[in-house]
């Protein structure tokens, strides 16, 4: 499925086709124009299975609360008032330092003060929905950032079946975390899939803004097609603050946007992995295509994640080099996976 169907954006991808035809086979038998026994026997599954399919049906009325819809959400356990506000007030003294170290200084002040403090991933997302709400923390930081991670999306590859493949994503942060542009590939970061990123981003641009961004982050790898990547976007006028791509730097967008931004996890540590070292184990459905799996990622972070997608160069000749120049370096050839 190239586009999501509306009431079905809580499902996972692969798993929509299947859920829509669960959905139309229990809404038959609860209207009663099916019976019980005819609709076990179309779905194919246990009668156990099917009474629980109506349960969930008939008490949320959503698809997403099936059994089998793939959505994979985590229960969420609820954070006091006085727990948060320990949480915010290590956040606001540690603005710019990792996140462990102000998820263990939320810990210290609410033993040091008494309070029983909630686990160690429900104050990491505290914090992390902290710093998402107000955009990319203290003054110096950089306006734009552009990440690779790996996403847990099932993707057929013709060599390595079933695996999870690799976001390049352009994100303004300025006011919050928007995403602008965003390419997946089925290899490790290159700089070809940044190019594509870029021009996702020209392309999507629906905000027209005569203030450059201040300065955009960019994780740079070696080579030729890297220092051209740089010098096309320094030459369209964006303040570049390259830095080595590294193993963790998957982790920059996991910091900025949560482990399951969209619903989708982020498997940040996998990103510098060799495609066929990171497999999707997948129980159940059909894998997603590359360019069908593209289109999921763009619309759920885009429902996600929604704000104005500013334009990334405001001059129409400077923006139109550097689409010319992103078109050159996403057509090179690339390293293999």
């Amino acid at each position: 499925m190239s586009k999501e169907v509306p009431g079905l954006v809580g499902v996972g991808p692969h798993r929509q086709a299947e859920t829509l035809r669960r959905v139309a086979l229990v809404t038959d038998y609860v209207a009663g124009r099916m019976s019980s026994r005819d609709a076990i026997a179309r779905l194919g599954v246990s009668e156990p299975t099917f009474w629980r399919l109506v349960r969930a049906w008939r008490q949320a009325g959503r698809a997403e609360a099936l059994p089998g819809a793939g959505s994979r959400k985590r229960p969420s356990f609820p954070v006091s008032r006085e727990q948060a506000a320990i949480v915010a007030e290590a956040e606001a003294a540690m603005p710019a330092v990792p996140i462990s170290r102000v998820v263990q200084l939320a810990l210290d002040l609410g033993r040091a003060r008494g309070v029983a403090m909630p686990g160690v991933t429900n104050v990491r997302n505290c914090v992390t929905a902290a710093r998402r709400g107000r955009g990319l923390r203290p003054a110096g930081f950089a306006e734009l950032v552009l990440g690779f991670c790996a996403v847990g999306l099932p993707v057929f590859h013709p060599d390595h079946g079933i695996v999870m493949p690799t976001m390049c994503l352009l994100l303004d942060v300025r006011i919050s975390a928007i995403p602008l542009g965003l390419s997946l590939s089925l290899r490790p970061p290159e700089a070809g899939d940044a190019a594509r990123a870029f021009l996702d981003a020209i392309a999507r641009a629906d905000t027209h803004d005569e203030v450059i961004a201040d300065r955009l982050t960019v994780p740079i790898g070696e080579g030729a097609r890297w220092a051209h990547l740089t010098a096309s976007l320094e030459g369209a006028g964006l303040a570049v603050a390259a830095h080595p791509l590294r193993p963790r730097s998957g982790r920059v967008l996991s910091r900025l946007l949560g482990l399951r931004p969209a619903g989708i996890a982020l498997h940040a540590d996998m990103t510098d992995r060799a495609i066929g070292s990171r497999p999707y184990r997948m129980r159940e459905g059909e894998p997603l295509s590359l360019d069908d799996a593209e289109d999921v990622m763009r619309h759920r972070l885009s429902d996600a994640l929604p704000g104005p997608r500013r334009v990334l160069v405001p001059d129409a000749g400077r923006r139109g080099t550097l689409s010319a120049a992103m078109l050159g370096i996403a057509a090179e050839p690339a390293a293999a996976a």
